[in-house]
This record gives C-alpha cells, sequence and structure tokens, in this order.
C-alpha cells in the first residue's frame, strides 16, 4: 500500500487601517496624536496576505475595493515582497 502526501496552501489575509492624519489634529504621532476619521481624513490600510501551508500558492490575487466616498493616492501602494 503506497503512502501519499497532500501538500496544500493555507492562506490567511488581514486588513487593518491607521487614521494617519485628519484636518483638526494633524498626523498621527505614536502615543500622544490620534487623527479622526473625519472628512478630509487620510487613512492608510495595510493588507497582510500569508501562506502557511506546505505548498506554493500561485497566482493568488487580492482585490480590495476602495470604501465609498474615498480615492485611491497613485504612487501610495508598496510591497515587502520583491517581483510582486
Amino acid at each position: 500500500v503506497g503512502a501519499y502526501l497532500v501538500a496544500s496552501a493555507t492562506m490567511s489575509v488581514t486588513k487593518t487601517s491607521l487614521v494617519v492624519y485628519d484636518p483638526i489634529n494633524g498626523n498621527y504621532v505614536a502615543g500622544s496624536v490620534f487623527p479622526k476619521a473625519i472628512p478630509g481624513a487620510r487613512v492608510s490600510y495595510t493588507i497582510d496576505v500569508s501562506n502557511t501551508g506546505s505548498a506554493s500558492a500561485n497566482a493568488v490575487t487580492v482585490v480590495d475595493e476602495i470604501p465609498e466616498n474615498s480615492y485611491f493616492v497613485v504612487g501610495t501602494m508598496a510591497t515587502t515582497q520583491p517581483g510582486i
């Protein structure tokens, strides 16, 4: 009787947000200045995608719609993985 090893990708996705500026309180400063999500505020979103499985995850696509009354600032997207 043969033995089989089944490998699979196990993906997890986490999204967080941080208000980094508002027109009243100014820029976020850890521990002291906490801007509010008010009109004119800037919000930074972080999406963390990881694979803890035993197989590669190929052709993964991440789509995140921009919230209503918001817009994307060109040139602000970054990745920590080379080649992405």
